[in-house]
């Protein structure tokens, strides 16, 4: 895999299509579903996620549909398909975010995030990077193998190592087992060999701003300050919007699930 040429989602995805065989079973991911179930099944085993949250479908991406997502909302799954149009709007955003990152220019909120790289070894995992994102970077009370991987890799300095940490984790195992949950509504695929053709990125709030957090980014992306009369699964949905549904007016496999308070 390129180092800096090209975009690491593309690169990961190219290679799982065509060489399979290049991300053994033993050490590939199982991939989640979009499933806001699976999710809560691996934040518990993972962060012993409090009782009265849990991840839940957004049934749209209108204010109007939001509505309908209980509050407070403390992080926002995203999933998107993975397209032409998308690389290079991706490629245009990866300069800006390559120059801030070598300049120290990073905004205070991005600098002060958890960022975890989807090295190569992860294979599919994309869906349990998003999730060890969302779980890391919310205001909650997170224990488990979790706190322990935050704990250990608090001092690093890139987001590389502390996917390197992630990768060889026991989290590795956590995943998997969400993975074959019963709650997973269709047919796990093998690890490694399935081609997806979709991504998953994280949203949370820090200090005021949205920022996304993404794994096959160079760094996090500070997407500015909230409105002061909205909240996170709003900006969410504005910023998805923006930046990925107008790219790709004509798809409709665009899918949220919110980290929220049901009871």
């Amino acid at each position: 895999m390129e180092e800096d040429g090209g975009d690491r989602l593309r690169q990961i995805h190219d290679e799982l299509s065509a060489n399979p065989e290049q991300h053994p079973k033993s050490s590939s991911w199982l991939p989640l579903e979009s499933n806001p179930e699976m999710f809560t099944s691996f934040a518990r085993r993972i962060g012993n996620l409090p009782p009265e949250w849990s991840f839940i479908d957004v049934i749209g991406f209108d204010n109007e549909a939001l509505q309908y997502t209980p509050r407070p909302v403390a992080a926002v799954i995203l999933l998107f398909p993975c397209t032409d149009a998308i690389y290079a709007a991706r490629a245009e955003q990866k300069k800006i975010l390559a120059q801030e990152l070598a300049s120290g220019n990073l905004t205070p909120a991005a600098k002060s995030v958890l960022h975890v790289e989807q090295v190569a070894s992860f294979g599919n995992a994309c869906g349990s990077i998003a999730c060890v994102h969302a779980l890391s970077n919310v205001d909650l009370s997170i224990t488990g193998p979790l706190a322990q991987f935050k704990e250990t890799t608090a001092r690093l300095s890139t987001a590389r190592e502390r996917g390197n940490i992630l990768v060889a984790s026991d989290i590795q195992g956590l995943s998997d087992i969400s993975a074959s949950d019963s709650v997973a509504q269709t047919e796990c695929p093998d690890t490694g060999d399935t081609y997806l053709g979709h991504h998953y990125c994280a949203f949370v709030s820090v200090n005021g701003h949205i920022v996304e957090l993404d794994g096959t980014k160079v760094a996090p992306v500070d997407h500015g300050p909230m409105s002061s009369d909205s909240d996170l699964l709003q900006e969410a949905a504005r910023v998805i919007k923006k930046g990925w549904m107008q790219v790709e007016p004509d798809r409709i496999d665009f899918s949220m699930v919110a980290l929220a308070k049901t009871r």
